[in-house]
């Protein structure tokens, strides 16, 4: 399990997500370094997608994080012939087939995708979107049985009446470990991108949520402490990361990249001093 909060406005959009990786059998904590974050830019949709659930089998042969990291550039490399809204219908397809082959109990193999950014149905139309292809969760984004398909669901924010011109449309999403995030901080960040926030107020206070959700007395446990938060924006081409560790670190851990025509994952920043640890023989 983990956590992955998302808030989207139309100027830009803010993830969390934690990196504990635990084992399925046991539910032992395995390494806090599973990266669930990733940057996803095609011709025409940038997104920040983040996952949680089902993450390795108990054989070792399946990694949620490594198959993504396999089939979204597979997918992102059919740009531009590939439209986004076709590329998510391949995607869950493509998932629905990988998860079936996996021999585990179907209760065991939930998993939720959750992307939010922005997509261009026409050249002169950008759209903020969230989707999650999910098989445990409805289209409300309600917890479900795990079922074997995955299905994708939209959410489009509705553009204000006329009456109300200064409310903007935004979007908030908690995936993962929901039950040990409490109403109040939910809504708090909803009415939070209500007044036009920077998109760092925002990440201070999914930041609180996510602290909070860790310290759940009976949640907690399915929560990492190392987070991995991401900020895009709808003015500029690039993505701000940020690493936030329970303890310092001179090890820096930053999102996945992909786009059409290249991927980069498990990607890791050393500020020192010497030698970071994967260069030592």
């Amino acid at each position: 399990m983990t956590l992955v909060v998302t808030a989207l406005r139309p100027q830009f959009v803010v993830q969390l997500s934690d990196m504990r990786l635990t084992d399925l059998a046991t539910q032992a904590v395995r390494n806090e370094e599973q990266s669930k974050a990733t940057v996803l830019s095609t011709a025409d949709a940038r997104v920040v997608v983040g996952w949680c659930g089902f993450a390795t089998d108990t054989h070792n042969r399946h990694n949620t994080g490594d198959w993504l990291m396999d089939v979204l550039p597979r997918l992102a490399s059919r740009q531009p012939v590939l439209k986004f809204p076709e590329f998510i219908n391949q995607f869950a397809a493509a998932a629905t087939a990988k998860f079936q082959s996996i021999t585990e109990p179907l209760n065991q193999k939930a998993c939720s995708i959750v992307m939010a950014g922005w997509m261009a149905p026409r050249s002169d139309i950008v759209v903020p979107v969230t989707v999650w292809v999910s098989n445990c969760e409805d289209e409300g984004g309600k917890r479900t049985p795990a079922r074997d398909t995955f299905d994708p669901a939209w959410k489009i924010p509705r553009m204000p009446p006329p009456d109300k011109p200064n409310r903007e449309p935004n979007i908030v999403t908690v995936f993962g470990a929901e039950e040990a995030v409490s109403k109040e901080l939910g809504r708090a960040l909803l009415l939070l991108l209500r007044r036009d926030p920077a998109p760092m107020e925002v990440m201070n206070v999914c930041l609180r949520l996510m602290r909070e959700a860790a310290a759940h007395p009976v949640h907690g446990r399915l929560i990492g402490r190392n987070w991995v938060g991401v900020e895009m924006r709808l003015d500029s081409p690039q993505a701000l990361a940020h690493y936030f560790p329970e303890q310092d670190s001179p090890q820096q851990f930053m999102p996945n990249l992909v786009t059409p025509q290249q991927a980069f994952k498990d990607v890791r920043i050393w500020t020192g001093p010497g030698e970071p640890p994967w260069r030592k023989k």
